[in-house]
């Protein structure tokens, strides 16, 4: 029989949703959340404790960090964002408080609306947003120095393929390839557009040298060739819209969806090899512990902890009065949820 499992600290600054949950640095005491009364905190993990307000301007889509180029990214709700340097989260909570960030921060002027996703390239790194846009940046001079503008709505999410190339996907149904070393005079215009049906596309992860995913507005996920543009695969299992998903560190898919379960999918078949049953509402996240357990978190406001290898649930994790919407694993058998009741809550795995 799963265990019910009680919260370890709640915080509960909020006044919103919490929309994001990040940890500036791997097995740090901090962590920052991020909700839509437009407000950036940061906490102390072991203690649960309020530390500082980093942003009070915030626009409530995602916080990003660059571990290689140490820079937090915070998009702000007037179309600017700021990077702020991982090292001084390497000092002590007492120095920390009495930080001014906004003094700290290196801004960045260039979107034209809210930015919904961010990856590093390199040296540099690109934005893409509601403005239709892709942009590269450079830190040193805090400069755009490319646009790419082929996209015809919302460019949603972006990801770091391999030799130069990068994808993007939006909401004109679209999934782009570009290649920034094909030309250094002239990159802009990218080297192939997938068609994915007539639908938005909100997500696409790399799955191998060759081949990534996509999803949009409808219960399939799609495997594409983005070397050639071919349709590979239909992953057909969800009875409504996949919501949210991610890869496994074995190289699988796993997806939730408002059907109320999640799934796990092997490239190599259509079909989802293991469903996870159990919630009475939408799933709007997974993600993986880093054992290999995985994490589904509810609209029924509950958090389930999955063995993979048994095909069972081990733990149920009540705490929260609304939709569980945002997740972060971070130590020690811990993880941290956010949700629409405006708390978020650290917990404890006791195996």
């Amino acid at each position: 029989m799963e265990k019910i499992v009680k919260p370890v600290h709640y915080l509960d600054a909020h006044r919103g949703t919490i929309v994001s949950i990040v940890q500036p640095l791997d097995n740090s005491d901090y962590i920052l959340t991020l909700s839509n009364d437009k407000l950036v905190l940061l906490w102390n993990l072991s203690l649960g404790n309020l530390i500082n307000e980093i942003c009070s301007d915030a626009c409530p889509t995602k916080l990003f960090i660059f571990p290689n180029l140490r820079f937090l990214l915070i998009p702000k709700w007037s179309n600017i964002f700021s990077l702020i340097d991982l090292s001084l989260f390497n000092l002590s909570i007492k120095k920390i408080i009495n930080i001014y960030f906004p003094e700290n921060e290196k801004v960045f002027i260039g979107h034209k609306s809210w930015i919904l996703n961010a990856i590093e390239f390199d040296d540099k790194f690109l934005t893409c947003g509601r403005d239709k846009t892709i942009r590269l940046w450079n830190i040193k001079s805090q400069k755009c120095e490319l646009i790419f503008s082929e996209h015809k709505q919302n460019v949603n999410y972006l990801i770091k393929l391999n030799k130069g190339l990068f994808a993007s996907c939006s909401s004109d149904n679209y999934i782009k390839i570009w290649n920034l070393k094909l030309d250094a005079n002239n990159p802009r215009n990218s080297i192939l557009s997938i068609l994915d049906g007539n639908l938005p596309v909100f997500q696409i992860e790399k799955l191998d040298d060759i081949c990534l995913v996509s999803r949009n507005e409808s219960p399939t996920m799609k495997i594409w060739n983005y070397t050639n543009g071919n349709l590979i695969k239909i992953l057909e299992g969800h009875f409504t819209n996949v919501i949210c998903m991610t890869i496994l560190k074995n190289g699988n898919i796993l997806s939730g969806s408002y059907d109320h379960t999640a799934k796990i999918w092997n490239k190599k078949f259509d079909n989802p090899s293991f469903t996870l049953s159990g919630h009475e509402f939408t799933v709007y996240n997974v993600c993986e512990c880093k054992n290999g357990n995985i994490l589904t978190a509810s609209g029924d406001g509950s958090i389930k902890l999955w063995d993979l290898n048994k095909k069972r649930c081990l733990m149920t994790f009540i705490g929260h009065d609304d939709y569980v919407v945002s997740m972060l694993v971070t130590k020690n058998n811990e993880f941290v949820s956010g949700s629409y009741d405006g708390a978020a809550i650290i917990w404890k795995i006791k195996y």
